[in-house]
């Protein structure tokens, strides 16, 4: 049976324990569910299968059943709480109690290194800003951020960075990066970082608004579109970053560290309403950059200029 730090959701948890009891004893269903006080035999099949949640009270026998001890009653009452969650905000907070108690008492939890990673901006930042500035102390990489670190803040940051393979320290306190770059893919842990990522990066921002025009650059468009053309656009940007990131890595020279957010996110959903789809299928197209403003509508063209 698997540490129980690999697991993020209880209810595979529940049934690989009840797998490996069956291989090793005449375990059933129904002596599980009694074990840990409950009247229906079929209680905990039906709750690993999903069907039903366990109650807060129901944690502690159920951990009792399995022969749970010391921190691993806390990892999995944070762990039913983290699978309860309904907001992303209430699992990222449930997942950090996970990775907080596994390294209380020195064990890994799986995918805890990139759920770190990504759970800050200044790990990202400082990834690519320390092998920008050879030699430098952390006091002085945080007076060049923006908005201004604090040196014990940078230098955590690069404590985590090198300790866990994203940055190597050479004798001279040099850094350098240890991959090209680092991909977020649709792993739990890093799905959950990357929505705090993105909010922080949406706040920093708001907050770059102020900076001169030369030194960023803010468009936006608001799109009326099919789920077909979503599809396609997600498309074109994915190709978009590849070519982005092809361009940067070609780049020896590193004078700034840019961050560039691309959003795309519903703002109304007209297949919701009442209205009739063939009366709003033209496309809208609102250009933010302020070079252009047009709305094409399909079903109503503009009328024709009478001959003269």
């Amino acid at each position: 049976m698997r540490s129980i730090t690999e697991y993020q959701d209880y209810r595979a948890y529940i049934a690989d324990y009840y797998a490996y009891k069956k291989r090793t004893s005449a375990f059933t269903w129904r002596e599980f569910a009694k074990l840990a006080g409950f009247g229906s035999p079929v209680y905990l099949k039906q709750v690993s299968e999903g069907k039903f949640n366990l109650s807060e009270s129901a944690v502690e026998r159920v951990a009792e059943a399995m022969c749970l001890v010391g921190y691993e009653v806390d990892y999995f009452r944070a762990m039913v709480a983290y699978g309860h969650a309904g907001s992303s905000s209430e699992k990222h907070r449930f997942f950090a109690q996970m990775v907080a108690i596994a390294e209380e008492n020195k064990v890994e939890v799986v995918g805890a290194k990139s759920f770190k990673f990504f759970d800050s901006y200044r790990n990202v930042l400082l990834r690519e800003l320390a092998p920008a500035m050879p030699g430098v102390r952390p006091m002085d990489m945080a007076k060049v951020c923006r908005p201004e670190l604090s040196a014990a803040e940078v230098s955590d940051a690069l404590k985590f960075l090198v300790k866990n393979g994203f940055l190597t320290k050479d004798k001279n306190g040099n850094y350098r990066q240890c991959t090209k770059s680092v991909k977020m893919d649709d792993s739990t842990a890093k799905s959950l970082a990357a929505t705090e990522l993105q909010r922080q990066m949406g706040e920093l921002a708001l907050s770059a608004m102020d900076y001169p025009k030369t030194e960023r650059d803010m468009t936006g468009l608001t799109l009326g579109m099919s789920e077909k053309c979503y599809a396609e656009v997600v498309r074109e940007l994915a190709e978009c970053r590849r070519r982005i990131v092809a361009l940067v890595q070609s780049d020896p020279v590193v004078k700034k560290i840019y961050r560039l957010n691309m959003q795309l996110f519903p703002m109304a959903d007209i297949a919701t309403s009442h209205c009739d789809p063939e009366l709003v299928s033209g496309e809208a197209i609102s250009d933010h950059s302020f070079k252009h403003h047009k709305v094409l509508n399909k079903k109503h063209p503009s009328p024709k200029r009478r001959k003269k």
